[in-house]
C-alpha cells in the first residue's frame, strides 16, 4: 500500500467523519432555533445558534470536498500540500474557463468587431511610444485607415528598435516595460528578438491555460485533477542583452506560470534542466514512476522521439535509479537542481512497480505508452512534421493525438475545436489575441501586397499570415506562416497550417512547396516495401561542395533518412522523385522539360543523421530543442556540408 494510497484513504475518512458530525450538530442546532424561535426564549440565543449551524454548514461542505477528494484518482507521490494547490487551481481553471469560453464564443460571432476593437486599443495605447509617434498611431481610428496607413512589415523593419531596447531604452515600442526578449526559433531562418511584456505573457497565458484545454475536456475525458501529466520540456539558454534584459526562448517558461508546473509529473526543479538528453531522462524518470499518468505533452512532437529513443536506451538505468533514489552520475545536471530531484526520489521507490516496469521494458517497446500506463488517455503536440502519426504507430499505440493550438513566438494565433478530427488540423483564429490579415498566395511576393481582413477571406484559398500584436509592438508583420482556409466557425476563420513560406525550393522561379515534396516522397516511397521514410530535407545544388556537385544545371538534392532495407533502390530513386515532383508542380515539369532544372538527387543518411542534425542547428543557432521543427529546406552551405557528413555509404 502506497503513501499516497494511505493519505487518500485518510483524507476520505476523516471527511465523512466532519461530515456526519457536522450534519448531526446542525440538525440539533436548527431545531434548537426554531424552538428559541417560537417561544421567543433567551434573546440572542437563537442568534448564537444561528451562527453556529452556519459555521458546521461550511465544515459539511468542507467535509463533503474531503470526501470527493479521496473518491478521485491519484498520481503516486502526491503529498498534501500539492493535493491543496493541485484542487485550487483546478476550481480556479474550472471558473475562468467557463468565462473565457464564453468569450470567446461570443466573439467568433462579432469576429471583426472584436479585430477592431483590439488593434484600435493597441493603437491608442502604444500612440505616445517613440514607434507611435513615427507612424502616428493615435491618427488611425479604423481598421481601413490601420491597412492604409501602417505598411506590412518584416522584422528588419523593427531591428532598429529592437536594437535600442537591448541597450536600455524604454518606450519604444511598447508603452509597458520589456520582461524580457523572446527569440524565434531560428530553425527555418535568423533568429528574430520579439519584446515581450507582462500583456504578451498573459496573451499567451490566457488562452492557453484556460481556452485551449477546457475546449478539449468538453470532447475528451478530462481524468482526474490529481493525475499528472508527463511534461517533456528543455529549458532555453538565456542571454543578456546589454541593458540586462534577457533574451531567451518563446517557449521559456514564466516565473509567474511556475505554480501550474504542480500538474506535472515532474518536480518543478526538473524544468531548469537546459540540456535535452538530461531533461527527457529526468522527465521520463518520474513519469515512468506513476502508475496513473493521464496525458503527456510537448511543444513539437519530433522532441517525444527522441525522449522515447531515451528510454529505450537507457531504461535499465532509469530502474536503478528509481531504486537507489539517486540521479546516475553521469548527468549532467547543475548541483542545485540534482539535489532537489534526488530529495524527491529517496525512499520512494515502489519495488512492485519497477518489476512490472522491468517485465514491460523487457518486451519491446510496441505500444508501450499504453502498456505502462492503463490509465494514459491523450498526448499533445504540434506536429508541422508529421511525426505524430509514426509515434502513434510505435510507441503510443491506442493513445489518441491532438493538436490543441495554433501558437508560435509572435502570438497566439488560434485554437482546435475539433481535437478528434484527424490531420491536418484546423484552428478556428482567436479574435482578441492578434489582428489577422491575410496576403493571397499568389501576391506574397509582392512588398506592397493586398491583405485581407477575416471577413474577405474565402474557403479553399490559401494564404500567407499577416499578424499585428500591440502588446509587443509588431503591426501588419509578415512572420512567414502559410494558412489555407477550410471553414468558418460563426465569423471566425478556421485555417490549416501549410508551410513556412521560406521554406519554399526556387531555382527557377518553380516555386515547389513542403506540401508538393512531401507528397512527391511519400508516393515514392509507397513504391518499395519494407522500407518507411523516416526524416527528410531538401538544399539547392548552389550550395553543395564543388566536390559534390554534379555537371549541368542546378538541381534539388533531398537528403533522406530511412527505416528497414533499401538495398539498390538507390539506382532508382532519383529518376521516381523527378517523375513525382513533376506530377505535382506545373512550373517544375516546364523547366524539367526545357532542362532548366536538372534531375533531383537523393542522399540516404545514416540512422540518427537527422538528430545530429539538429544538435548541430541547435548549437550554431538561436533554435532550441523545444521549439526545433526540422528545417525541410536547408539555407546554408554549413549545414548541407553538415548533412553530407552524415551520408551512408
Amino acid at each position: 500500500m502506497t503513501t499516497t494510497y494511505q493519505a487518500r484513504v485518510c483524507l476520505g475518512v476523516i471527511g465523512s467523519i466532519i461530515t456526519a458530525c457536522s450534519l448531526h450538530r446542525i440538525l440539533r442546532s436548527w431545531t434548537g432555533l426554531v424552538v428559541l424561535w417560537w417561544y421567543d426564549l433567551e434573546d440572542g440565543s437563537s442568534l448564537l445558534l444561528f451562527f453556529e449551524g452556519i459555521v458546521l454548514l461550511l465544515c459539511t461542505v468542507l467535509g463533503l470536498v474531503f470526501v470527493h477528494i479521496s473518491s478521485l484518482t491519484w498520481s503516486d507521490h502526491l503529498d498534501a500540500s500539492s493535493v491543496y494547490l493541485i484542487y485550487q487551481l483546478s476550481l480556479i481553471t474550472k471558473i475562468v474557463s467557463f468565462f473565457t469560453i464564453k468569450s470567446f464564443k461570443n466573439q467568433t460571432k462579432k469576429f471583426m468587431q472584436t479585430q477592431e476593437k483590439y488593434i484600435l486599443h493597441g493603437l491608442r495605447y502604444n500612440q505616445n511610444t517613440i514607434y507611435g509617434k513615427e507612424f502616428h498611431l493615435g491618427d488611425i481610428h479604423s481598421l481601413e485607415e490601420f491597412k492604409t496607413r501602417h505598411p506590412l512589415t518584416t522584422y528588419s523593419h523593427y531591428e532598429k528598435y529592437v536594437d535600442r531596447i537591448c541597450a536600455g531604452d524604454t518606450n519604444v515600442m511598447t508603452k509597458d516595460d520589456v520582461v524580457r526578449l523572446a527569440l524565434t526559433s531560428g530553425t527555418t531562418g535568423k533568429g528574430k528578438k520579439i519584446p515581450y511584456t507582462n500583456q504578451t505573457v498573459w496573451g499567451f497565458g490566457k488562452p492557453i491555460i484556460f481556452l485551449a484545454p477546457s475546449i478539449s475536456k468538453k470532447t475528451l475525458s478530462p481524468g482526474s485533477p490529481f493525475q499528472r501529466t508527463l511534461n517533456f520540456h528543455v529549458r532555453p539558454k538565456s542571454l543578456p542583452s546589454e541593458s540586462g534584459i534577457s533574451v531567451q526562448a518563446g517557449s521559456t517558461i514564466s516565473p509567474s506560470h511556475k505554480k501550474y508546473l504542480l500538474i506535472y509529473s515532474t518536480p518543478i526543479s526538473g524544468f531548469d534542466i537546459s540540456t535535452e538528453f538530461e531533461a527527457c531522462y529526468v522527465h521520463l524518470l518520474f513519469g515512468i514512476r506513476d502508475r496513473f499518468l493521464k496525458s503527456m505533452t510537448v511543444l513539437f512532437t519530433p522532441l517525444l522521439i527522441t525522449a522515447f529513443k531515451i528510454l529505450e536506451t537507457h531504461w535499465e538505468q532509469m530502474l536503478t535509479d528509481i531504486e537507489r533514489g539517486s540521479l546516475w552520475s553521469k548527468l549532467n545536471i547543475p548541483v542545485e537542481v540534482r539535489a532537489d530531484l534526488e530529495e524527491k526520489l529517496k525512499g520512494k521507490c515502489n519495488p512492485d512497480r519497477v518489476q512490472f516496469l522491468r517485465r514491460e521494458f523487457e518486451k519491446g517497446f510496441d505500444g508501450i505508452g499504453k502498456r505502462i500506463w492503463p490509465k494514459l488517455r491523450i498526448w499533445f503536440g504540434t506536429d508541422l512534421n508529421r511525426c505524430a502519426e509514426r509515434i502513434g504507430n510505435t510507441y503510443m499505440k491506442g493513445v489518441t493525438f491532438a493538436s490543441e493550438r495554433y501558437v508560435g513566438t509572435e502570438g497566439f494565433y488560434g485554437v482546435n475545436l475539433t481535437i478528434l478530427r484527424p490531420p491536418p488540423h484546423r484552428y478556428t483564429l482567436v479574435p482578441d489575441s492578434l489582428l489577422f490579415e491575410f496576403i493571397p498566395i499568389e501576391e506574397s511576393e509582392k512588398s506592397n501586397a493586398n491583405a485581407f481582413f477575416g471577413d474577405q477571406v474565402k474557403v479553399g484559398q490559401t494564404y500567407e499570415l499577416v499578424v499585428s500584436n500591440w502588446t509587443c509592438g509588431l503591426y501588419r508583420f509578415r512572420f512567414g506562416d502559410v494558412i489555407k482556409v477550410v471553414d468558418f466557425y460563426n465569423e471566425a476563420p478556421v485555417v490549416e497550417f501549410q508551410y513556412r513560406y521560406g521554406q519554399l525550393m526556387n531555382l527557377r522561379g518553380e516555386k515547389v512547396d513542403e506540401v508538393c515534396m512531401r507528397k512527391a516522397l511519400e508516393n515514392t516511397f509507397k513504391q518499395f516495401s519494407g522500407i518507411t521514410l523516416i526524416e527528410y530535407a531538401c538544399a539547392e545544388s548552389l550550395l553543395m561542395p564543388d566536390s559534390a556537385k554534379r555537371q549541368g544545371p542546378h538541381y534539388y538534392v533531398v537528403f533522406v533518412e530511412v527505416e528497414g532495407n533499401k538495398g539498390d533502390i538507390g539506382e532508382h530513386i532519383s529518376t521516381l522523385l523527378d517523375a513525382e515532383l513533376c506530377e505535382h508542380g506545373a512550373l517544375y515539369k516546364m523547366w524539367r522539360s526545357q532542362n532548366g532544372i536538372g534531375t533531383a538527387d537523393v542522399v540516404f543518411v545514416k540512422p540518427g543523421g537527422f538528430a545530429r542534425l539538429k544538435n548541430y542547428i541547435v548549437d550554431n543557432s538561436t533554435a532550441t530543442f523545444n521549439q526545433f521543427k526540422q528545417p525541410r529546406k536547408l539555407k546554408t552551405e554549413g549545414t548541407v556540408a553538415f548533412i553530407l557528413g552524415q551520408a551512408s555509404d
